[in-house]
């Protein structure tokens, strides 16, 4: 879990804090992060697990924009109620330009 470690310490807990809430956790790890504590989201990253990686490379190519990534145990789907909250933010928010 050194991976979980070190990304942790260079990452902000997600907003807003009722998704934070809901997140999914492994390993005691929130699994619900921006790459900026108070600056608008400009995008959002919405996957299970495999959506994570995306999260970091698109953090260290645009460090002037703040990145978000929301991840449930299960696959993202419109479908899938644990994704309501998490989808109704991001296309509420009209700072977010990229999903």
């Amino acid at each position: 879990m050194k991976y979980f470690k070190n990304f942790t310490l260079k990452i902000y807990l997600c907003t807003p804090i009722e998704i934070q809430k809901e997140a999914f956790v492994s390993h005691g790890i929130i699994r619900c992060s921006q790459s900026k504590k108070s600056q608008p989201l400009k995008i959002a990253i919405i996957g299970d697990s495999h959506a994570e990686h995306l999260f970091i490379g698109l953090a260290e190519s645009l460090p002037e924009t703040n990145i978000a990534f929301y991840t449930k145990n299960r696959i993202p789907s419109i479908n899938n109620p644990e994704y309501e909250k998490i989808f109704k933010y991001v296309i509420d928010d009209i700072n977010i330009a990229t999903i």
